[in-house]
């Protein structure tokens, strides 16, 4: 829930004036965004945008103010208008200025460096002592002009709001992250605790063995013997009688290994014609 919105729901109770809720949360956020851009630097891409409409809000406020009182015109008020756009064109360089790491693109902007000097933390800084500065600032100048005073003094009061919601939003979502993960281990453990058998405790993985060949064995041979036709028997062992001499058996030790293979020489055969052949003579043909 947005703590701002229920505040101005109980200010503006009545439907005719519901519109006014989202001109009053524009207003506060520009207000805010003034402050942020004297106190901060390095904003994030699309931040920049809130600090051209923080700028437009100045000039109209710098004109109800001429117009409201034109008996004390404002002293200040133009040179802080000078200052605030030169802040805001720095910080626009900075903006699309690469970087090695890059920022998130809405980033509302960082503390200046002189603050870690003193060793505080950051969100008591952005929280305390930023928003404060800008309202001591703005009663320094009270006297001076009254009006600058009034824009300072109530863009302090407006970031030290906006930043106090930011800050607890992000708490919240950090809880939410922290709930998630304790009750996501609690699942985790509920779940071991329902799959896994309690006398055990721990699931013991039984070991996968290949399967290896059955080598037959001399008496699984005899057995297959034995078992065979008695007239097949004697048939086999006829045959073993009748051969003296057997086979050699191959060498079946290596099958994949390679054989020899023992190439003869041919004769080479004879030379038909070898030598000189006789004369042919020449002469009549024989009557």
């Amino acid at each position: 829930m947005n703590p701002i919105k229920d505040i101005l729901k109980w200010v503006f109770p009545s439907a005719e004036l519901k519109w006014l809720l989202p001109l009053a949360k524009l207003v506060y956020r520009m207000m805010a965004v003034s402050a942020e851009v004297l106190c901060r630097h390095s904003f994030g891409q699309r931040y920049a945008p809130q600090l051209f409409g923080s700028l437009l809000l100045a000039f109209l406020y710098a004109g109800l103010i001429s117009i409201a009182m034109p008996q004390r015109p404002p002293r200040l008020f133009g040179t802080y208008l000078l200052i605030f756009f030169l802040m805001i064109c720095y910080h626009l360089f900075r903006m699309f200025r690469p970087r090695a790491v890059p920022l998130h693109s809405f980033w509302p902007g960082q503390s200046w460096d002189f603050w870690g000097r003193y060793r505080l933390r950051p969100g008591l800084v952005r929280l305390i002592f930023e928003p404060g500065l800008v309202v001591l600032i703005g009663f320094l100048v009270l006297r001076t002009d009254s009006g600058l005073a009034i824009w300072l003094q109530i863009s302090g009061l407006c970031l030290f709001i906006k930043e106090f919601i930011f800050q607890w939003q992000h708490r919240n979502r950090l809880l939410d992250a922290l709930d998630a993960r304790a009750e996501g281990e609690r699942l985790n453990t509920g779940i071991r605790t329902h799959t896994v058998p309690e006398s055990d405790g721990e699931r013991t993985a039984t070991p996968v063995v290949p399967a290896r060949p059955a080598v037959p064995t001399r008496n699984q041979t005899g057995q297959f013997v034995r078992n065979l036709d008695p007239a097949l028997q004697r048939l086999l062992a006829a045959g073993n009688q009748a051969t003296p001499n057997p086979a050699r058996p191959m060498n079946t030790a290596n099958p994949q290994a390679p054989r020899r293979v023992q190439l003869r020489r041919h004769r080479t055969p004879p030379r038909i014609g070898h030598g000189r052949l006789p004369p042919i003579r020449r002469g009549p043909p024989p009557r």
